[in-house]
């Protein structure tokens, strides 16, 4: 089944006791609502409502796992790290031994206990989305196909990867079908850029 390692992504571990309020209080999806093993499509934005990050969130093993764009993942631990303040939580950048793939046009049933694997919540057609050790990801998935791939599946689908089809600090995320990516929640409470979006 056709899968690709995706070099261009990193992976940002959140944790500590206040780690979901603390996202919460930052992203455009409701935390709340993850269970283990789980994974939501957020952003990050500015204070007026401009687009900055955008990113998978996945509670596995307790913890937070930001899947995000590589070339700019020191910039989103910068920007989470202004707003820490006297949380409970780190912010750290996981080890690149960590890889993030996709998986597209058939589904896996299952993965080994040391690999997170989850349906890809913005559009069935985009598949699922696994991650762990480079070694062991590799080794179960087999066969791989070159990233560009992947890249050519998701245009085709017309969904964007906010790394490369947006602007940051001044896309807006309506104008880039946030909301039926199920990128959005307009019921959570208060975050970054909220009066804005919601506007």
């Amino acid at each position: 089944m056709p899968n690709a390692l995706l070099s261009q992504r990193r992976l940002l571990l959140v944790a500590g006791e206040d780690a979901a309020s603390f996202l919460q209080g930052l992203v455009t999806n409701d935390v709340t609502h993850l269970c283990e093993g789980q994974v939501q499509y957020a952003a990050l934005l500015s204070p007026q409502g401009k687009f900055l990050h955008d990113f998978f969130i996945i509670l596995w093993q307790g913890k937070y796992w930001i899947d995000s764009d590589a070339g700019r993942i020191d910039q989103l631990r910068q920007r989470l790290m202004l707003y820490r303040l006297r949380s409970k939580v780190t912010i750290d950048v996981a080890p690149d031994t960590m890889a993030v793939a996709a998986i597209w046009n058939e589904k896996r049933a299952d993965a080994p206990a040391d690999i997170w694997l989850g349906d890809d919540p913005r559009l069935p057609l985009l598949g699922q989305r696994a991650l762990g050790e480079r070694a062991v990801l590799t080794a179960w998935l087999g066969e791989s196909q070159e990233e560009a791939a992947y890249e050519v599946w998701r245009i085709a689908a017309g969904v964007p990867d906010g790394a490369k089809d947006m602007v940051a600090d001044r896309s807006l995320l309506l104008e880039f079908d946030f909301e039926d990516l199920h990128g959005v929640d307009f019921k959570k409470g208060c975050y970054v850029g909220q009066e804005v979006t919601a506007r």
